[in-house]
């Protein structure tokens, strides 16, 4: 996944697409990778459907790299 995370917004769908497409290929093989992309889904809420938005937090961040990082080794 090659992400320009200074673009908030773009980084924000296009994490949420890709995080989305993961988990169906996964779908019931790992509880835990669902759940922290759910958690993930709802932290970058913050970052859509408006015309102007923060910088990607550092805890969103940590969110993205455990992710990443269960999905890795399942």
């Amino acid at each position: 996944m090659n992400l320009d995370l200074n673009d908030s917004k773009t980084s924000a769908y296009r994490i949420t697409e890709i995080g989305r497409e993961l988990i169906q290929l996964i779908v019931g093989e790992n509880r835990r990778s669902e759940n922290l992309f759910r958690e993930l889904e709802s932290a970058l809420e913050i970052y859509k459907y408006k015309k102007s938005v923060p910088p990607i937090s550092n805890e969103v961040r940590a969110k993205l790299a455990i992710f990443l990082e269960v999905i890795e080794h399942e």
